[in-house]
């Protein structure tokens, strides 16, 4: 039994490898989406300017999140996904990393902290642009998008979930990548003071139609196949134990299961429709969405 759970664990770990890697006919999730891959305040997959930089001061879920503040009141704390390094910091030409499909829109989590500062918390916005490298004019274009400026929250509430609708510039053409710019504010100014908002963000997943297969694959878990049709496989890659919680869109917990490091999970009582699943055990607190068909 020991033997064939490395066997497995191999196995995902190398398909894992794969889609990290960014493979042209699979990579439909968001690398590093969750902020949890990284050193300290850098983090994987994600380029950082003034202002920007990987925390654990707040996070929805696991132990990091992203945050963006103003500097000095008047440069706009920003980050994009991908390699887009200082100081040109060309985001829209040199950020991105691989994505392959159009999704009707982007989600994640973001909270306002005005706690020490004397800003209003509702400038930040959250823009996403899809691109395919044009050969015959060796540059890329533009063949989707979605803007969302993210109105104000109450501390109270924690972290809030946001949407950010896709527009499709050019139906029937997929894009190679995808580039997403966290910034603190609209128009780079917060107020005449030296103090300003921070804004933190968690979370990113792509929203996609149903019958759209996005496994999961995490450092600390596997999950497949998503969509679900009765049996739920959970791998744990760390971890010889956990409890799965499944929880409707609104938060409220169906089911409750400690799960060993192998397991199947049955959601056939499940109606179809989108879900939230939670891994929690040593070191191990993962949320993730799937969808049962």
């Amino acid at each position: 039994m020991k033997s064939k759970t490395i066997f497995i664990k191999s196995i995902i770990s190398s398909i894992f490898s794969i889609l990290l890697m960014g493979n042209s006919f699979s990579q439909i999730s968001i690398l590093n989406g969750d902020f949890e891959s990284g050193t300290d305040s850098t983090t994987t997959n994600w380029s950082t300017y003034i202002g920007s930089a990987r925390t654990n001061s707040f996070s929805n879920s696991g132990n990091y999140s992203m945050l963006c503040h103003n500097w000095y009141s008047y440069a706009e704390g920003h980050c994009v996904n991908g390699n887009a390094q200082t100081p040109n910091f060309q985001w829209l030409k040199d950020g991105g990393t691989p994505f392959v499909q159009k999704p009707d829109y982007i989600e994640g989590y973001y909270k306002y902290d005005t706690t020490n500062t004397v800003s209003n918390n509702d400038s930040a916005v959250v823009e996403i642009y899809f691109k395919k490298y044009n050969n015959s004019l060796q540059t890329y274009d533009t063949v989707a998008f979605g803007v969302k400026h993210l109105p104000a929250t109450d501390s109270a509430q924690g972290f809030v979930n946001f949407q950010v609708p896709i527009s499709d510039l050019m139906p029937g053409i997929n894009p190679d990548s995808i580039v997403i710019r966290l910034s603190s504010s609209i128009n780079g100014m917060c107020d005449a003071s030296m103090e300003c908002l921070d804004f933190y963000v968690d979370d990113l997943l792509a929203g996609f139609p149903l019958g759209i297969k996005s496994p999961i694959f995490t450092n600390n878990a596997s999950i497949w196949p998503n969509p679900v049709e009765n049996n739920l496989n959970i791998l744990l890659n760390q971890n010889n134990k956990a409890l799965a919680s499944v929880m409707d869109m609104h938060g409220k917990e169906i089911l409750s299961k400690i799960i060993g490091s192998e397991h199947k999970l049955d959601l056939s009582c499940l109606k179809s429709g989108k879900y939230i699943i939670n891994l929690k055990g040593d070191a191990l607190n993962q949320t993730h969405k799937f969808i049962k068909k």
